[in-house]
């Protein structure tokens, strides 16, 4: 019983339109993206019309911070605002990276009915690329401003495979953070 009462209670303290307002967020960084890379041609030129564009439309900080876990804090201010630059750049990265994979006009993405969750939302779309089988991608999105705070594809949470991935690296190498940031940035130079 005292479970069902929590649950009421963030369900009215999250109004229903904040889900109403996470869908068409998402709706809308659809046709920002889409008008963000007309007549790109080139991956290079894609990062870098996508850093800004990620950098207003994703929670960076927020998402960076939980990716460095327990390990944020042992960060220095400069080495937190660092890799924060670092994860935005990988982001980009990799984001112009797989949308070479998609034939422009070709992918179709259906929103399914939002999910408030405290003071997320999930944002569940279909994307059907082509004759390949319809792929689930949830947008966890935060409100007050908008700001993506993480994707699922299939049920896989980008920022917790990116914390399991960013957490054992640093417990293997004794928390340096210092030689964490060194290794991070010779990935972006690899992925260029």
């Amino acid at each position: 019983m005292r479970r069902r009462a929590l649950l009421l209670a963030l369900l009215a303290a999250y109004p229903a339109s904040a889900a109403t307002d996470a869908a068409a967020f998402i709706e809308q960084v659809g046709r920002d993206l889409t008008s963000t890379l007309a007549g790109t041609t080139t991956i290079e030129e894609r990062q870098r019309r996508l850093t800004p564009f990620l950098a207003r439309i994703v929670a960076v900080e927020e998402v960076a911070r939980f990716c460095l876990g327990r390990f944020w804090r042992l960060a220095t201010p400069a080495q937190q605002q660092d890799f924060t630059a670092l994860f935005l750049d990988v982001l980009a990265q990799t984001v112009a990276a797989h949308l070479d994979t998609y034939a422009a006009g070709a992918s179709q993405v259906a929103i399914l009915r939002p999910v408030p969750r405290g003071a997320e939302t999930d944002v569940p779309t279909l994307v059907r690329q082509g004759a390949a089988p319809p792929v689930h991608v949830t947008w966890v999105v935060t409100a007050d401003p908008p700001r993506i705070a993480d994707v699922l594809a299939e049920g896989i949470s980008l920022r917790q495979t990116l914390r399991s991935d960013y957490t054992a690296f640093l417990a293997q190498h004794g928390g340096d953070i210092a030689l964490f940031l060194q290794s991070v940035r010779a990935h972006t130079l690899q992925i260029r």
